[in-house]
């Protein structure tokens, strides 16, 4: 079977998420997880710390899971690409939120020429609605609206040469609350908040 690029990854797995559709071979999410079973995506790096506290010492990123999110099982994608993934939902099921990181197989000598490469992807496939340096030296973002009305924010950059992508995704009549929610756990990961142009 062929591999898929990371541009065709990103747009099912967009496409996926706001359309409420299960990933393949994902059955119920996970809410939370007990000290029985195995670390979420521990084959990706990642180490709990309890009380829904997760580091990845391999690739730099801390988080938390706040309540009502639900981590994404590793078998639901089909690339070692996607190094975590999680969401919230309504009651009925429905993502309203998420978060999705990942690490591009390209190799840009820095984190302005793999964003301005990726931006120009971008353009081609989603309406962007602005772009580029955040208030940290160093990281890059995009805004766009996608096809199915999903709005997202990607940041771009370089951690110890590697090339990162942490995506941030929310239904378009998002509550204020909902994107409070969004920020707070961009704050954990130590993100720099959004562009506001």
């Amino acid at each position: 079977m062929p591999r898929l690029s990371r541009e065709k990854l990103v747009v099912l797995t967009l496409i996926a998420l706001a359309c409420g559709g299960q990933w393949v071979g994902s059955g119920p999410l996970v809410q939370a997880v007990h000290a029985a079973q195995a670390t979420p995506w521990a084959d990706r790096g990642w180490v709990d710390e309890g009380n829904m506290t997760y580091d990845n010492p391999t690739h730099g990123f801390h988080l938390t899971i706040p309540p009502n999110w639900s981590i994404d099982p590793e078998n639901a994608y089909n690339t070692d690409k996607i190094l975590w993934a999680m969401r919230r939902s309504d009651a009925a099921g429905n993502p309203r939120l998420a978060l999705l990181i990942q690490i591009c197989p390209c190799q840009p000598k820095t984190a302005a020429e793999f964003f301005n490469d990726e931006l120009a992807g971008y353009k081609k496939q989603y309406q962007v609605v602005s772009s580029g340096p955040t208030v940290t030296p160093g990281v890059y973002e995009i805004l766009m609206v996608l096809p199915n009305a999903f709005h997202a924010r990607e940041l771009f950059f370089l951690h110890k040469t590697k090339p990162y992508i942490v995506g941030f995704q929310w239904a378009s009549d998002a509550t204020a609350a909902e994107l409070a929610d969004l920020d707070g756990v961009r704050g954990v990961m130590g993100l720099p908040p959004a562009r506001t142009k």
